[in-house]
């Protein structure tokens, strides 16, 4: 029964990547930036200082808001987990300011205010969700 599963499992990315790339005209694994993928890397390996330089030369290139929003919130939570509050904060602050697609800024805040939630420190969450709220 186990090797039926991954039988079926295998036959079912091989769909997913041939309707992606022959249907769509894009390949899955291009969806995400290298960048991106690259300072995700980083952060697993515990390499921090990397993954920070990577996330703040990506978003000086200004790439499109779905991914300038999902590199400032990885970054945040980055700092976030570094415990350096104040660089998350300064993140939030430039959501805030520079991003005008209100549903990507608004999710991306609200995934670094959760991530000070799953840390315990629920006052500063909440701050940043009500301010998120009458903002937007």
């Amino acid at each position: 029964m186990a090797r039926l599963w991954r039988v079926f499992t295998l036959i079912s990315v091989i769909a997913l990547l041939f309707s992606s790339t022959f249907l769509f005209g894009q390949n899955v694994s291009d969806e995400i930036p290298e960048a991106l993928v690259n300072a995700s890397a980083l952060v697993a390996a515990k390499d921090y200082v990397g993954a920070e330089k990577i996330y703040l030369d990506y978003i000086a290139t200004k790439p499109e808001v779905k991914y300038d929003c999902q590199a400032r919130r990885d970054l945040g939570v980055l700092y976030i987990r570094q415990i350096q509050d104040a660089k998350a904060e300064a993140v939030i602050a430039e959501l805030f300011a520079d991003i005008e697609d209100q549903d990507q800024a608004s999710e991306a805040i609200w995934r670094i205010a959760k991530q000070w939630a799953n840390k315990g420190q629920h006052a500063k969450a909440l701050d940043f969700y009500l301010q998120i709220q009458s903002v937007y």
